[in-house]
C-alpha cells in the first residue's frame, strides 16, 4: 500500500539513483499516483528489471529511459501514461520484455523498436497509438506481439509475418488497418494464435 500523490512523494526514485548496483526495482500494485519522474532515467545502468505496473501513474515516459542500457524487462501496464513511446527505448539492446498495455499512450510506434534484437514479448494493447505498424519490428525475435485496441492504420506490413519466432500469438485486432492480410502470414508455422 505504498502511496505517492505529489511530486515530493516520488523523491524515493531520485534517492535510488545513488544505488549504483541496483539490479531490480519493482513497485507494482501499490497506490502510486502522479507524474512519473524524469529521474527514472538516472537509475543504475546495472538495472535489469523495472516494474511499476498496476498503479495510477501518469505523465510521459522520459527519453532518459534509454540510459538504462542493461534493462531486460520493462513493465508499466495498467497505469495512465500519456504521450509517445520514447524512441530511446531502441537503445536498450538487452530488452526482452516490453509491457506497456492498458495506458493512454499516443503517437506513432517508434521505428527504433526494430533495434531491439533480444525482444521476445511486445505488449502495447489498449492505448491510443496511431500511425503504421513499423516494418522494422521484423528485426526482433518476437514470440508474442499484441498491438490490439489502438488507432493503428495503413496496411499490415508483410515483414511482420517474416518473424519466424512468433509462436504464442499475434494480435492486431481493433485498429484501423486497411487492405488484405499479406500472404506471408502462411509462413508462421509455429504460431498458436492470430487475431
Amino acid at each position: 500500500q505504498f502511496e505517492a500523490t505529489h511530486d515530493a512523494d516520488w523523491s524515493f526514485v531520485a534517492s535510488l539513483t545513488n544505488c549504483s548496483n541496483l539490479v531490480e526495482l519493482d513497485v507494482s500494485e501499490n497506490n502510486l499516483h502522479g507524474v512519473l519522474p524524469a529521474s527514472i532515467g538516472n537509475l543504475s545502468t546495472q538495472l535489469e528489471y523495472l516494474s511499476m505496473a498496476y498503479n495510477n501513474i501518469t505523465g510521459t515516459i522520459t527519453e532518459g529511459i534509454g540510459n538504462l542500457i542493461n534493462l531486460q524487462t520493462f513493465y508499466m501496464p495498467h497505469n495512465i501514461l500519456i504521450g509517445a513511446i520514447p524512441a530511446s527505448l531502441g537503445n536498450l539492446n538487452k530488452l526482452s520484455e516490453l509491457f506497456l498495455y492498458n495506458n493512454a499512450l499516443s503517437g506513432p510506434m517508434p521505428v527504433t523498436l526494430g533495434n531491439l534484437t533480444q525482444l521476445t514479448e511486445l505488449l502495447l494493447s489498449t492505448n491510443a497509438i496511431s500511425g503504421p505498424i513499423p516494418s522494422s519490428l521484423s528485426h526482433c525475435p518476437l514470440e508474442v506481439l499484441d498491438l490490439s485496441h489502438n488507432n493503428l492504420s495503413g496496411p499490415t506490413p508483410k515483414e511482420l509475418f517474416s518473424i519466424s519466432t512468433l509462436s504464442s500469438f499475434i494480435n492486431i485486432s481493433h485498429n484501423s488497418l486497411s487492405g488484405s492480410l499479406p500472404s506471408e502470414v502462411g509462413k508462421l508455422e509455429n504460431l498458436n494464435g492470430l487475431d
